[in-house]
């Protein structure tokens, strides 16, 4: 043991402490680069499944609506937006949730939804409605048969509707670009 040191290794105490401080600094280097390496590994999957998850609900929403839009028709016998094919504002949808004074409020069976819904970036959905009448054949007899087929959709994450909305043959396909939708068809 050298003169004036305290230990068995013949080190100065200071000096000790000196090295345990740079290895405390040593050691905090290393975790904020293991932690910023984890975070840029992460970040990707989290906002992916953040954009899904936006992308799901606004799909489930216009199936929502589309299916009370249809409901509202067996019920009422006519569109929320009587007139129109292309239901896109609120006023029309709101015919939903509360009995309006227009024609067939006095079968209205409501509500539908419990609130008109906005698409997860802030932007309302748009509806558009296609009937088509035919005959068919039932039973050894004709009769008219009713379709309807109603496009709900979210403009999406671009927050610009793609899809033609003013065409009735969108109804035909799937919502085009980053717009999401559903498509709900059948009898009327």
């Amino acid at each position: 043991m050298e003169p004036g040191s305290d230990d068995a290794s013949g080190r100065d105490p200071h000096q000790r402490g000196a090295e345990a401080e740079g290895s405390s600094f040593r050691e905090m280097l290393i975790a904020v680069a293991i932690l910023s390496i984890l975070s840029a590994t992460l970040s990707p999957l989290v906002l992916g499944y953040v954009k899904n998850g936006r992308r799901a609900q606004a799909a489930s929403d216009a199936q929502l609506i589309a299916r009370a839009i249809r409901e509202y028709r067996r019920d009422t016998g006519v569109w929320p937006a009587p007139g129109a094919r292309k239901i896109d504002t609120p006023g029309a949808l709101s015919a939903l949730v509360e009995r309006g004074a227009g024609s067939g409020a006095d079968r209205w069976q409501g509500p539908y939804l419990e609130t008109v819904p906005i698409d997860p970036w802030g932007n309302p959905y748009v509806c558009r409605v296609r009937e088509a009448r035919r005959a068919a054949r039932r039973g050894g007899s004709w009769q008219r048969a009713d379709q309807a087929a109603v496009l709900c959709v979210s403009a999406g994450p671009n927050q610009q509707y793609d899809t033609p909305m003013d065409d009735a043959s969108a109804l035909a396909r799937e919502p085009a670009g980053d717009d999401v939708g559903f498509l709900a068809q059948g009898g009327s």
